[in-house]
């Protein structure tokens, strides 16, 4: 059996009914005012990506990078993704005083666990894994989450301990359990335009991932091998599992919005930077920060920002900053930047105008102590995805500081 996959389409969580699965995608926007629109369309062309920044790659690495991820670890996490997913919508369906699912509240929680699960200078539970949560507590956002639709403080609680467990039971139980043939094979299909990315999982079933021939050049120009291989055909697969390991990595976070960025004519107007929260994807350059260094790494990710950005870097670089809109990344982020950023320094920093959320007080008090302008984005942002671009509407006001 053949598994497709195109990456970060805008998909909801499974679990509703075909009639209120309409019904839902009718009434998208409505309760936002109307402020979301899709226009899809084929990749028609990657701007010249910027090479900016590539002596912090160096000094951040020293020599290779992480360890990169098996085909079998990225398999395993993506079932176990799913199984976590119906976790919670189960949860959610139980008892007397059940509320509806939070929409995308997984994958917030997800995001949220991943990114700061780790904070700086703390190694971590004795069993860590980059993308599912293994910290086992409540996660204090999906409590948030589920309390906005209904549910009373004890109950979202127990939710999210529940499923904090139920996470940390399963990475347990099934890391090292089986393995899979490291390989990947590449062809390009004359009726999509489309390269395939072919491999086979841990049962036997194979899977595919269709990326767009400039997609999979701007790969190309991205990636730094671990290894060099003596032989071109040992590069090039090399280069494919990378590429297909990236590409599981972020078909299983999934959430849509999340390779959302800026446009390339604001970027223009801020100058060579370096992004501190991109993805291969997205990126506009060829050294970046993003959520997974062991996937990434390889083309060109320096890692999580919260890893590497200090004052020495605020100092010596140009950098953007676009993360997450979700509220537990944003205060981590902003108490970042309050304690780190240079004050002879160049940041341009693009948050949601949530004026009674703590981080956005934080951010306008840095005015007291650094030159800061700020700007509002009206621009249509754009999403990459492996084989096209979606043009989006954010469903919030968002602005632009330059400090």
């Amino acid at each position: 059996m053949l598994t497709t996959k195109r990456l970060l389409g805008d998909r909801s969580c499974s679990g509703a009914s075909s009639s209120k699965k309409k019904r839902r995608k009718r009434n998208r926007g409505k309760d936002r005012g109307d402020e979301i629109k899709f226009e899809r369309e084929p990749l028609r062309e990657i701007p010249a990506l910027w090479n900016y920044g590539s002596s912090l790659y160096e000094e951040v690495y020293k020599s290779r990078g992480p360890v990169p991820p098996s085909l079998a670890d990225e398999f395993r996490r993506r079932d176990i993704i799913a199984q976590l997913r119906q976790k919670l919508l189960k949860l959610c369906g139980k008892g007397k005083a059940a509320a509806r699912y939070p929409s995308l509240a997984f994958e917030r929680w997800l995001i949220a666990s991943s990114v700061l699960q780790h904070p700086r200078g703390d190694p971590g539970p004795v069993v860590s894994d980059p993308l599912i949560p293994t910290h086992g507590v409540a996660e204090p956002g999906l409590v948030a989450d589920l309390v906005k639709v209904g549910y009373d403080q004890g109950r979202a609680k127990d939710i999210a301990q529940t499923l904090a467990n139920h996470a940390l039971k399963t990475v347990r139980s099934h890391w090292g359990s089986a393995s899979c043939s490291e390989s990947a094979q590449s062809n390009f299909c004359d009726e999509t335009g489309m390269y395939q990315l072919l491999c086979t999982d841990i049962m036997g079933k194979q899977y595919r991932v269709d990326i767009h021939p400039l997609m999979y050049n701007k790969f190309k120009k991205l990636y730094h091998p671990r290894n060099e291989a003596k032989d071109e055909k040992s590069n090039e697969a090399a280069f494919n599992l990378s590429v297909l390991k990236c590409c599981l990595r972020y078909e299983t976070l999934s959430g849509p919005g999340f390779q959302v960025s800026i446009t390339h004519d604001i970027f223009r107007s801020l100058g060579e930077c370096i992004e501190l929260f991109a993805s291969p994807f997205n990126c506009v350059g060829l050294t970046y920060g993003s959520a997974f260094a062991d996937t990434d790494a390889c083309f060109g990710s320096l890692g999580s920002a919260f890893d590497w950005f200090n004052k020495k870097v605020s100092k010596n670089f140009r950098l953007e900053a676009n993360p997450p809109f979700v509220p537990q990344i944003l205060e981590a982020f902003v108490d970042m930047l309050v304690s780190n950023v240079a004050k002879d320094g160049q940041l341009s920093v693009i948050i949601p105008v949530w004026t009674d959320a703590p981080f956005y007080s934080k951010l306008l008090a840095l005015e007291n102590d650094l030159p800061k302008k700020r700007k509002t984005l009206t621009d249509k942002w754009i999403q990459p995805s492996s084989t096209s671009l979606v043009h989006r509407k954010i469903p919030t006001s968002c602005e632009l500081f330059t400090i």
